[in-house]
């Protein structure tokens, strides 16, 4: 009577294939660090095209896209920030975009400029560009009361229009927000030309950043042990230039 000789993996089989399991494994986690580097890169820029058109246009009309009184559609009152209509998308946040179009500035997304929409349209590609980061991340000009602008990366969240109280939610997890703040600023939410928050109101994401769930109010560190979106960020127009509005 012969005996079957068990059939099955050696130690060092095993080994090979542990081996190629890890790296496989490794390449996946270097190919998303990649491409979430390559997008923070890619907003690094959209943030240096804006603030290289409305320097343009600062240096062309001496007034800010938007706040100006020069351009058609609904005029600005040129006082030197980018007014919010009742947080409303209208006015002189509706007519930012389409004004920096005056300057040459084109739509990332497609369509060549962006469409006025100080009257009260309904925000879109076409009237306000998107976030290379993010889900589903336009950006907002929005200026304080105290005459500092900023650009709001944030998720309009809903089908607003001009009648609409804008109520966006989160657009970027805590690690993207971070990245972005390093390259452009102090990597802290809660200080300096970027600032992070998860408010519900374009306001919120500047004059009260980081006292939710996007950092820590403390210390203003960024929630990156979080994989969720929960936050939205807020960029000083000028950052990338020097030459901060």
């Amino acid at each position: 009577m012969t005996n079957n000789a068990r059939k099955g993996f050696t130690l060092v089989e095993l080994s090979i294939v542990l081996v190629i399991i890890g790296l496989l494994i490794g390449g996946i986690l270097v190919a998303q660090s990649m491409i979430g580097t390559t997008r923070t890169q890619t907003t690094i820029r959209q943030i240096g095209q804006f603030d290289a058109a409305v320097a343009n246009f600062q240096t062309k009309f001496n007034q800010l896209p938007g706040d100006t009184n020069l351009m058609g559609g609904v005029p600005g009152n040129n006082d030197g920030k980018i007014d919010a209509s009742a947080s409303k998308f209208k006015g002189e946040i509706g007519e930012f975009w389409s004004d920096l179009s005056a300057s040459g500035l084109t739509n990332p997304t497609g369509g060549g400029t962006f469409t006025d929409a100080s009257a009260g349209a309904a925000w879109s590609t076409a009237t306000s560009p998107v976030s290379s980061v993010g889900t589903n991340g336009f950006y907002f000009a929005f200026g304080t009361a105290a005459g500092t602008n900023f650009y709001v990366i944030t998720n309009p969240n809903s089908a607003n229009d001009g009648a609409t109280v804008i109520t966006p939610a989160p657009a970027l997890k805590p690690a993207d927000a971070l990245a972005i703040d390093a390259k452009l600023d102090d990597g802290n939410a809660m200080t300096g030309n970027v600032l992070g928050n998860a408010g519900a109101t374009l306001a919120a994401a500047i004059a009260a950043p980081a006292t939710d769930t996007c950092a820590a109010s403390a210390t203003g560190l960024y929630a990156t042990g979080t994989q969720t979106v929960q936050c939205n960020l807020a960029i000083r127009i000028g950052v990338s230039t020097g030459t901060l509005d």
